[in-house]
């Protein structure tokens, strides 16, 4: 069995002086969002081996604060520039990559892409899943070149207001 917990990135600020939405940073609602998952995170013993990330100044910025936050070394991110503008097919393509060492992943990235991806792993039907929201999912399969939908079932789905 293998975990994946999707991770959107914390909310952003759109009124950045960033040239681009490539570079958009995390506003102040999204660096107080960070710790309260974080310990969630922590407390619930979800630490990933590797944390996979776009690329993006927002989602590299994310992934570093919730790693400080559960205590894990940064130097477990990846970023990967291919996530930041993947659909869920070209997402899922990438998971398949993953090294089978990794039974835990963190995959830090963008909606709609997240959601999507959360619901046809797991066969759900979740409407959004908010900025720095997470949802877990318990993978049936024991290579990530498995990874295909409906083989997931969700262990949980939580979003920073409710913490």
């Amino acid at each position: 069995m293998k975990k994946l917990y999707l991770i959107r990135h914390a909310k952003s600020s759109w009124d950045s002086s960033a040239s681009s939405d490539y570079d958009r940073p995390i506003n102040d609602r999204g660096r107080s969002d960070i710790p309260k998952i974080a310990l969630f995170l922590k407390n619930g013993g979800f630490i990933p081996e590797k944390i996979f990330c776009s690329s993006a100044v927002r989602a590299q910025s994310t992934a570093r604060l919730i790693a400080g936050g559960i205590g894990v070394s940064t130097d477990l991110i990846e970023g990967d520039r291919r996530l930041y503008l993947a659909d869920v097919n070209q997402m899922q393509s990438i998971m398949r990559e993953f090294s089978d060492e990794y039974e835990s992943v963190f995959v830090v990235a963008h909606n709609p892409t997240v959601t999507d991806c959360a619901n046809l792993l797991a066969d759900d039907s979740i409407v959004n899943i908010p900025t720095c929201g997470i949802y877990g999912i318990e993978l049936a399969i024991d290579s990530w070149s498995k990874l295909r939908n409906g083989v997931g079932e969700c262990l949980f789905f939580q979003v920073p207001k409710e913490l």
